[in-house]
């Protein structure tokens, strides 16, 4: 007779025994989904995104726009640069003039003009936003260009629009428009629930960020020397600019 006796199994043997029954219990148990209970699983539904090429298709799609929103921002960079560089150089004309002023406002303790930052910010906050060698700028000379008789009187208008000046909010990024909230006990229990939860097929994890959306505001902030004082006063971008400003800040020092 013919006598069968069991061998013993290496630890490999055991390993693919285990792989091999995991993987006939997961396609058994997709197929009893999909025909008694009319449920297409994910595993094939990924299978087949794979075989037909949607997965892939997905893939370079998402890729080709990451690559696209690269090259818009990139150009927008540029473009904030080159409008920088032209207003630079129309302050550098405009140099001689304030200087000019500012000696004459001195000797008659007039308006001097001894800080001017043009930029974006925080309206909550009241901090400067984006990159500062872009989203803001020192519009001191520029201001004091205009400074006629003790007094400056600039029109309501954006301020990009006039010399020296140029469209700050160009440099900003898509980062810039959002910062982080403090997480309330709802938030956190939300995000301990779908950190439980795998998003993707490939077992990747998504950690969940809370954000707020900032209102940014263009702004010009002015410190300036009057009759012996020092003042601090804010314009929003479309406000007139009246100076001396009966509503500037005393500074002391």
């Amino acid at each position: 007779p013919i006598a069968i006796r069991p061998y013993p199994a290496t630890s490999w043997e055991s390993f693919l025994h285990l792989c091999y029954s995991s993987l006939v219990t997961l396609v058994v148990d997709a197929i009893i989904a999909e025909m008694f209970c009319g449920v297409t699983s994910s595993v094939c539904a990924k299978l087949s995104r794979v075989i037909k090429g949607n997965d892939f298709a997905g893939a370079e799609s998402s890729v080709d726009e990451r690559n696209r929103e690269l090259g818009l921002f990139r150009r927008q960079q540029q473009q904030a640069e080159n409008a920088r560089d032209e207003a630079y150089r129309q302050r550098n004309v405009m140099e001689r003039q304030a200087k000019i002023s500012v000696a004459k406002e001195e000797r008659e303790e007039g308006l001097v003009i001894i800080k001017a930052i043009y930029g974006v910010m925080d309206s909550e906050s009241y901090e400067w936003v984006g990159d500062r060698r872009l989203c803001s700028m020192d519009a001191t000379a520029q201001v004091q260009f205009w400074v006629q008789d003790s007094s400056v009187h600039l029109p309501a208008m954006s301020k990009k629009h006039m010399l020296g000046f140029y469209d700050v909010m160009m440099g900003l990024k898509t980062g810039d428009w959002t910062r982080d909230k403090p997480a309330t006990t709802d938030d956190w229990e939300k995000i301990n629930y779908l950190a439980r939860i795998v998003k993707r097929w490939r077992g990747s994890w998504r950690s969940s960020r809370l954000e707020d959306k900032r209102k940014l505001v263009v702004v010009l902030t002015v410190r300036y020397k009057f009759a012996g004082q020092i003042f601090e006063v804010m314009y929003y971008d479309d406000q007139a600019v009246d100076l001396p400003s009966s509503g500037a800040t005393i500074v002391t020092i």
